[in-house]
């Protein structure tokens, strides 16, 4: 047969190609075949014309048969799988773990791993009856070139299959950007589907397409039992430290079948069905047919191979872990920098510059005098999984930190101490922050009281400092979910101090346990006739169960020796006469 871009020359030398193929190939077969038709392929005077680039753009022209219109179908697909993903993680995924209550971290990483298990199941599906219903690509892979040739039809079903798995990989490129949750394979991830987009697209395009389709069949079966164990796994642990064995022992078990299929199918049957087509048996039954971009394919495919031992590492890394006793149930070890067992720990204390980018993924944050720098990334970036922050001593540059906690920018915070900030003096319109359940806040008035109850509606625990305010006091709405209210008062006249207490306990009507510190230098005269606030709780409070009353003396060595302990055996008396047993009271002077 004769080929205008091969030269008599190159005819010739092909006939002479040392050895010969085999239909049941072995490693070494594999890398005695390489290494043969290698020696052939690239001998220098088989280049003897090649110029790179031009000669590269010349045979891939040659070869590439790709419609326009076609293209079309490829990025529709892409954008209707996305679109079905949507659809699936937000009205079947979500609704589900927010049923059976996941962990917070978990909730993000379920939907991703059932969908792609739904998707690789159906596609997986397909493959197996094209492969081995439809075609004997599988079991007679050295005939897969006896009918090529360059622009040749491609059967309707496995164009079907070519045209979904290539939408899929490029909706899996924009997924793993604003979808997936991030892990440290993160870059591997984007070359991984950029890769196999390419070779699906221009396999099709040089009708190689009974190639891929078997590169599909021995990938997608582990990406199977894979996602499968993910979701599994996190079904084994719930809120409150909940855990259903059961769910770990069945993603132990499907761990070890994909396992298995990881060395069957991708390290063993992709070497001896794909590698070897490609590398060995093309050289001896289609080159004469013009077969080209030897190199160029076979280049990404053996990428591919490598990016399989790469995750390898991960798997003997994780059976390491298990058999040596340092993991004591399943996790995806890409996630060991970003994620442990759904909860990470950052603690930074003094004149330390973090770069808060890398912790994307923190649970619990703590920050102890922090630099201007470190707040100011905490204003800018978003932490989505952060349930803890503590910032205990800043006293100064935090009034764009509570515009951001109070208005919903940290999504599942749910505890937060600010309790020796700066005094909140200026508020700029809050909108809610409903999962915040436990605050501690700094000196603040009773209108910033009110606007924090507003913006927080499931407060549960509130601590604060209150001081003196001229404002003219404004009726607010009652919250009905605070149940224990801890209120700090350096106010030295007590009856302006009971009237704003008062106040802030007005529309407090399910209140359960409140407790006042009181900071005193000296004992005031009406103390005898005083009641302790019960005349307050008796009208505002009719659910307490519990009241502290805490008299904090000042470090006045003489005023502390003037509390003698009949005194302070007197006051005890007086605050409990004061409540008569209507609730757990506690009356405390130190």
């Amino acid at each position: 047969m004769d080929h205008s871009h091969l030269t008599i020359e190159q005819l010739e030398d092909w006939k002479n190609l040392k050895g010969n193929f085999t239909a049941t190939p072995n490693y070494i077969d594999l890398i005695i075949g390489i290494w043969n038709v290698i020696s052939w392929y690239y001998k220098p005077h088989m280049w003897r014309d090649y110029s790179f680039p031009h000669s590269f753009i010349e045979d891939f022209t040659r070869h590439f048969y790709f419609p326009v219109n076609e293209v079309y179908y490829i990025v529709y697909i892409a954008i209707f799988i996305t679109l079905l993903r949507y659809l699936f993680e937000n009205f079947i995924c979500k609704p589900f773990v927010n049923w059976i209550d996941l962990k917070t971290v978990d909730k993000k990483k379920f939907p991703e791993s059932a969908w792609k298990c739904l998707f690789y199941t159906c596609t997986w599906s397909y493959c197996v009856y094209l492969l081995h219903y439809r075609y004997s690509f599988f079991r007679e892979p050295h005939l897969i070139w006896d009918d090529w040739l360059p622009g040749m039809a491609v059967p309707f079903d496995i164009k079907l299959m070519y045209f979904v798995q290539c939408g899929f990989y490029l909706h899996s490129v924009y997924a793993t950007l604003y979808m997936d949750y991030k892990r440290k394979d993160f870059y591997v991830m984007l070359l991984h589907h950029v890769v196999t987009m390419t070779l699906i697209f221009v396999s099709y395009a040089t009708r190689y397409h009974k190639i891929g389709l078997i590169v599909l069949f021995v990938h997608d079966i582990t990406d199977i039992w894979l996602e499968l164990t993910k979701f599994l796994h996190y079904l084994g642990s719930r809120q409150n430290g909940r855990e259903y064995p059961m769910w770990e022992t069945a993603a132990s078990g499907c761990f070890i079948v994909f396992t298995f299929c990881w060395c069957l199918f991708r390290l063993y049957w992709y070497p001896m069905k794909v590698l070897y087509t490609t590398g060995v048996t093309t050289a001896y039954r289609a080159y004469d047919k013009g077969c080209g971009l030897y190199g160029f394919f076979n280049g990404l495919l053996w990428i591919l191979l490598g990016l399989n031992i790469y995750w390898l590492f991960f798997i003997l890394q994780f059976l390491f872990r298990v058999c040596s006793g340092t993991l004591n149930n399943l996790h995806d070890v890409r996630e060991d920098e970003d994620d442990v067992d759904g909860t990470i720990s950052l603690t930074i204390l003094g004149k330390v510059v973090v770069n808060l980018n890398r912790f994307k993924h923190i649970h619990c944050l703590i920050l102890h005098d922090p630099v201007d720098t470190l707040l100011q990334q905490l204003d800018i970036d978003n932490l989505p999984y952060l349930e803890y922050l503590s910032i205990p001593d800043v006293l100064f540059r935090m009034s764009s930190m509570y515009q951001k906690l109070f208005s919903n920018r940290f999504p599942n915070l749910k505890f937060c101490n600010l309790f020796e900030c700066e005094t909140i003096e200026t508020i700029l319109p809050w909108t809610q922050t409903l999962s915040l359940c436990f605050l501690k806040i700094g000196f603040i008035d009773f209108y910033v009281y009110t606007a924090i109850l507003s913006a927080c509606p499931n407060l549960y625990y509130l601590k604060l400092h209150i001081f003196q305010s001229y404002l003219k006091l404004s009726d607010i709405q009652p919250h009905r979910n605070l149940r224990k209210l801890e209120i700090y008062s350096e106010i030295i006249d007590w009856y302006y101090n009971d009237q704003l207490i008062d106040n802030f306990l007005r529309c407090l009507p399910n209140l359960e346990e409140l407790i006042i510190y009181r900071l005193i230098s000296k004992i005031v005269d009406p103390i005898p006739d005083y009641d302790w606030l019960a005349s307050i709780i008796s009208i505002r409070l009719s659910l307490l169960r519990y009241f502290i009353f805490s008299l904090h003396l000042e470090y006045d060595l003489a005023f502390i020796d003037f509390i003698t302990t009949e005194m302070r055996r007197q006051l005890r008396k007086l605050f409990l006469n004061a409540h008569k047993n209507r609730y757990q009271s506690r009356f405390i002077i130190n």
